[in-house]
This record gives C-alpha cells, sequence and structure tokens, in this order.
C-alpha cells in the first residue's frame, strides 16, 4: 500500500512549481481536496485561487498582491490561462465530471488539467502530473472521509471520540459517564465496516447508545469479553484482540489511535493499520521498505568513515614532516 502525508503532499508540490514551464494567470480547485493543492499552488506562485464552481460563476477567491489593480469581478471576463488541479486521479470519476461542467459551461479560457498523484489509468485524463502512484494507495488529507471507510476496521476512543483521561478510566460509573457524554472526534459520512475496540463487553448498551447519537453508522461492534479492566491489561489482550478480528475481517484497512498498538496490530495480522497519533501506515512492505532505507544510510555512513579513514595516513605523513 501507498500513503502520502501532507508533508508528503507539501514536499511534492514544492518540487513541482520549478518543473511548471506555462505561465498561468489563476489556479482552480477541484473541491474538495483539489482545493488544498490550488491554495498551496496560489500562494507559493502568486496566483489568483477560485474553485470550480467559482470559476464557472466568473468568480475569484481572491487576486492577492499581484494584482490588486484589476477588478476582481472582471478578472475571468478576458481569456486567462488557467491551471485546473486536483490532489490525485484514479478512477478518473471527479476530472470526467469537472470537465463535463466546464464543457457545458464554455468558459473561453486556455486551460490545463493536473493533479499530484495519478494512477497509470489516471495520467492520461490530464496533461501535467507529479508522480504515478498505482493502487491500493491511502492519502492523510482523506483518509477517514473516503468512501473506502466501509473496507476499514476503526478503533474507538482516540479515533470516534476523545480518549478519556485517567479519572474517567475508572471502570464503574465514571467510565460510563464518559461513554454517554464522550466528545466526538472523527466521524465518516459514510458507514464504516466495523468497530474494533478493546473496550469492555459490559459498557456495549452505552457504546452503541453513544453510536446511534453521534449518527456513526457501522457493520459490526467488536468488543473485547473480559470481566475487568485489569484483566485487560494483565493479559495484554487489545492489540492481540483487534489483530484477531482484523485478520478474520475483509476488511483492508484499521484505523488505531496508538503508534505501537498499531506496529503489533499489524505484525499479528499480516495486514495494513494506520496509526492516527504518528500518521504512518504499518504493515507488509512498509516494514522491509523501512529496514531499506535504514540500511542504505548506514551504508552511507560506512562509505563516509572508510573516505575519511583513507585519507588519516597521508595527513599524518604531512603533520610528521612539519614537525621534523
Amino acid at each position: 500500500m501507498y500513503f502520502k502525508s501532507l508533508s508528503d503532499l507539501s514536499k511534492d508540490i514544492h518540487t513541482w512549481i520549478p518543473k511548471i514551464e506555462e505561465n498561468y494567470d489563476c489556479v482552480v480547485g477541484i473541491p474538495r481536496s483539489g482545493m488544498l493543492v490550488a491554495n498551496i499552488l496560489a500562494l507559493k506562485m502568486s496566483l489568483p485561487l477560485a474553485d470550480l464552481d467559482g470559476f464557472l460563476e466568473g468568480r475569484m477567491l481572491g487576486l492577492g498582491k499581484r494584482f490588486e489593480h484589476i477588478d476582481a469581478a472582471d478578472f475571468l471576463k478576458q481569456p486567462r490561462k488557467v491551471l485546473i488541479v486536483d490532489d490525485s486521479i484514479s478512477s478518473g470519476h471527479a476530472i470526467r465530471h469537472a470537465k463535463a461542467k466546464i464543457e457545458a459551461a464554455n468558459p473561453g479560457h486556455d486551460l490545463t488539467f493536473a493533479a499530484v498523484y495519478v494512477t497509470p489509468k489516471g495520467k492520461k485524463l490530464c496533461d501535467l502530473y507529479v508522480e504515478e502512484i498505482p493502487n491500493p494507495r491511502r492519502f492523510e488529507w482523506n483518509i477517514l472521509a473516503s468512501r473506502a471507510v466501509k473496507n476499514y476496521c476503526f478503533d474507538l476512543d482516540g479515533v470516534l471520540c476523545l480518549d478519556p483521561t485517567n479519572e474517567q478510566n475508572d471502570d464503574g460509573e465514571r467510565y460510563r459517564e464518559f461513554i454517554l457524554s464522550a466528545k466526538s472526534l472523527y466521524v465518516p459520512a459514510d458507514e464504516i465496516g466495523a468497530i474494533v475496540t478493546s473496550r469492555l463487553e459490559k459498557f456495549r448498551p452505552e457504546t452503541e447508545q453513544w453510536l446511534k447519537e453521534q449518527g456513526i453508522r457501522y457493520g459490526a461492534l467488536h468488543m473485547l469479553n473480559l470481566p475487568s479492566k485489569q484483566d485487560r491489561i494483565r493479559l495484554k489482550a487489545a492489540p492481540s484482540f483487534k489483530a484477531e478480528v482484523f485478520k478474520k475481517s475483509n476488511a483492508d484497512l484499521f484505523i488505531e489511535s496508538e503508534h505501537n498498538q498499531a506496529v503489533k496490530i499489524a505484525e499479528l495480522s499480516g495486514k495494513f493499520v494506520y496509526a492516527l497519533d504518528t500518521v504512518t501506515i504499518h504493515g507488509p512492505g512498509h516494514v522491509s521498505a523501512l529496514i531499506e532505507r535504514k540500511k542504505m544510510q548506514t551504508s552511507k555512513q560506512w562509505r563516509r568513515q572508510l573516505a575519511r579513514i583513507k585519507n588519516v595516513p597521508g595527513k599524518l605523513l604531512r603533520i610528521l614532516k612539519l614537525r621534523s
């Protein structure tokens, strides 16, 4: 599985800008993720910015200092060179829809379509792109908002809601009160495949009530069937329980709140796990790739050290000659 963080996106856009040969008059983003890219490009290139619908209606979100002498209402009345961007193109549904809307509006501008990341199929639908990344792939900025959540397992505390404090996490009445009034954190718009939590089975009624009140739809709710919090801690049951459920499921990604548990779940299940707190993917291929990078770094360090060692005798001889 390929993964890109927001940091990766920013760096990739930064390296892309010097390679953009044309001089564009404005940047237009395809909602919603395309607006993220369009904002970065417009700011770095000092260009006016618009969303797709606004552009087609002749509106700009802002012209900036470079174009402050131009009336925003008149900017698109003249033919412009326009860069229309999205974050990625996979199947091509979003960009085809955008092109259809533009064709129907016939705005009369010189248009270039671009994306940061494309699949082999998607690259045929744009004029410019930064990197070809085949599926499966996930991006930090929409990993929890994607329709793919139907194929995910979700942790609960620290993902769907905030973690309880030490005082709230008493395995009794305070914890029940926490569950019923917990602040929601990430609430997917679509139904998620399953919730797999180390909350104890005895808290199922309160958990189901809270999920219903938050409008969180899910296929199944798996809870740990142990008598007490102390038993869960003593047996270190949380990661093994989650890994077992995940491994038996058809889900292709587990959303876990805590890094160390994510690493353990990936190791035990042999499948991909996303650690929300460190914004990292763990699973087959990613671990080995990390090891290879470390090997390469170590190899480079040894080569530099050897090069320095080889130069030592010559330096010593020169010093000895000077002293003699």
